[in-house]
């Protein structure tokens, strides 16, 4: 598992990633950067938390009565500290127009 791809580019133009964006603040040639094998801590602080996120943070729930409340990165139910958050449709959009 630790020496695992993270995610592949298909035709220049689709991202597929095991997990998610999270904050969406890493680019593809920090993924592509990324030295493996990882695990146990060293996963957890590799490219500051966005290598979990990567694997394992999920779009948020859609909000029907409070939309705002489906936006930004709140953190995940999978992790009891800052590191792992969720997305929105926001962070999708910015990501993709990069």
């Amino acid at each position: 598992f630790d020496v695992l791809p993270f995610g592949v580019l298909i035709e220049d133009r689709i991202l597929v990633v095991h997990g998610g964006l999270g904050d969406a603040n890493w680019s593809l040639e920090d993924l592509a950067a990324l030295k493996r094998p990882l695990g146990g801590t060293t996963l957890y602080k590799a490219m500051k938390g966005n290598a979990m996120n990567i694997l394992w943070s999920d779009p948020t729930h859609a909000e029907r009565r409070d939309p705002g409340k489906s936006l930004g990165t709140p953190q995940s139910p999978r992790s009891s500290d800052a590191t792992m958050v969720n997305f929105g449709p926001d962070v999708s959009e910015r990501f993709c127009r990069r």
